[in-house]
């Protein structure tokens, strides 16, 4: 009776220590989760704070722009998101794969007005009526501008692709395409410094 008695203590103290195991493990299993979760919510706030201190090239000063012949100018207060859309309009309107345009703020037309040609029963897009460079896409209280009418393209970057079911099939592989010889591209060098460009400067004259 002793040895069953003690036995039975051995197998309850042994029960116990499992449990007390099991238990700290889910303990620990629960602060490893939130410890995580708290990191990831610091990371992605500091993320935010950081991006919200520093002011992007676009928001710095207002842009100005406008079509190749200098026919129609314009000046923009404030520039917005930039998206590159792969829509068959855009695709349309821009002679390209996609357009790229950005979201413009207090435009204002310095010089001309541009032509409007309602592509939809909705959305409209504005052009120049002498050269046809494509210039706005716009609806109701929105206007967004061709980013390659900008003097200075380079102040924004698409930050998003819209429309992605109708991207052309070689997209993807576009930034992988070779560039010409050295040789060839002097070439070319060579002959463009022979031609007499008509287009007009990119600032206002």
């Amino acid at each position: 009776m002793v040895v069953e008695r003690v036995l039975g203590q051995q197998y309850f103290l042994i029960i116990e220590v499992k449990c007390a195991w099991i238990a700290v493990c889910k303990a620990f299993e629960f602060m490893s989760r939130k410890m995580t979760t708290h990191m990831s919510l610091l990371h992605r706030d500091t993320i935010q704070m950081t991006q919200s201190s520093q002011p992007t090239k676009r928001d710095c000063y207002p842009a100005s722009g406008g079509c190749q012949c200098g026919a129609v100018r314009y000046k923009v207060g404030r520039l917005g998101k930039a998206s590159i859309c792969h829509c068959r309009m855009c695709q349309k309107a821009f002679g390209g794969y996609f357009a790229p345009l950005v979201e413009a703020f207090d435009v204002e037309w310095t010089r001309g007005e541009r032509t409007v040609f309602h592509s939809s029963d909705s959305n409209w897009r504005g052009f120049c009526h002498a050269c046809g460079t494509p210039l706005t896409y716009e609806f109701e209280g929105h206007l967004e501008i061709a980013i390659g009418t900008l003097d200075e393209p380079d102040i924004v970057q698409p930050e998003v692709q819209v429309n992605p079911r109708y991207r052309r099939d070689c997209f993807e592989r576009l930034s992988a395409l070779p560039e010409k010889p050295a040789e060839q591209q002097d070439a070319d060098n060579a002959w463009n410094a022979t031609v007499r460009s008509n287009q007009h400067p990119d600032h206002d004259t």
